[in-house]
This record gives C-alpha cells, sequence and structure tokens, in this order.
C-alpha cells in the first residue's frame, strides 16, 4: 500500500480593493476547495496518474486554509491531499503524459470566475481586464510534515 501526499497552492492574483471583493474571492475560493474535495474531483484528478493496475484506496483532504498573501496580498488557498493507493502514483500521467500540476492547474481555470468588485460574477472578463488576463497560479508538490503545519498555521486574512 502507498501513500502520496500532495501540497497544493492555488494564487489567485487578485489583490481584493473593499471588503465586498474579499469576501467574494473568499467565498469562490471556499466553494472551490469543497468542490476539490469531493469523490468526483479525486477520481478526476488522481486516477490518471496512477500506474497501470494500480487501484485508489482513499484520498483525504488533511488540511486546508485560505489567506492573504502578506508580501503582496493576494488571495490564495492552500490544501495538503493523501492518496493511499495499492501501486505506483505518477508526478506524469502515463495515460496522457499531463502532469499533477498542469491537471489541476487545468482544473482550477475551468472552476474559477472572473470576479468583479462589486462582489457577483462578471459575465463579461472585458469589464476586468486585468482580471481576465491573469490566471491563477497553481503548484503542487509532494507534501512532507512543513507543508501540512504551513496550510494549517494561524493566519490575519488582511
Amino acid at each position: 500500500m502507498g501513500v502520496t501526499k500532495l501540497s497544493i497552492l492555488v494564487d489567485t492574483h487578485i489583490v481584493p480593493t473593499s471588503s465586498v471583493e474579499e469576501k467574494s474571492v473568499t467565498d469562490v475560493l471556499r466553494t472551490l476547495l469543497d468542490t476539490l474535495n469531493t469523490k468526483a474531483s479525486y477520481l478526476e484528478l488522481f486516477v490518471p496518474h496512477l500506474s497501470q493496475g494500480t487501484k485508489l484506496r482513499e484520498v483525504r483532504m488533511l488540511s486546508s486554509a485560505i489567506e492573504s498573501g502578506t508580501k503582496y496580498s493576494r488571495l490564495h488557498f492552500h490544501c495538503v491531499i493523501q492518496i493511499t493507493h495499492s501501486g505506483k502514483f505518477l508526478l506524469t500521467s502515463e495515460q496522457d503524459g499531463i502532469n499533477i500540476t498542469g491537471r489541476i492547474r487545468e482544473w482550477v481555470i475551468e472552476r474559477l470566475p472572473y470576479l468583479s468588485t462589486s462582489g457577483t460574477e462578471s459575465s463579461s472578463p472585458s469589464e476586468h481586464e486585468s482580471r481576465s488576463q491573469t490566471l491563477p497560479f497553481v503548484r503542487v508538490n509532494l507534501a512532507d510534515s512543513s507543508a501540512e503545519n504551513y496550510a494549517t498555521k494561524s493566519t490575519k486574512t488582511d
């Protein structure tokens, strides 16, 4: 039985200009984390990274946090996911050659709507040109206990 822990960072590149926008973006990130923490998402994201003949046994989100960065004040989230499997978990899929970071990045981009400063989703990306041209930054690393501790650290959101 193998266990793989992944540390995931999703940075929106959004610096809220008001408390309304901060709440709106935070709500979207919470929904994104909740969606990520479902069986359907786990099957979509992780099964392609199992070596042939390997079975997915269990997936659990061990920790997660939404915060505003201390240096640039951009809203982002961290999470640590533990995958239990019968064989090998591959960072680059044998099936389609996509690495785990690329797969999760595309999944996030599909689900992260353009946000307006009024706290509602923008129907037109041109309304907020800077928002529509900046895609979220996604990083996926093999996690250790320090990544898990960082994701759950006590922080104050601006």
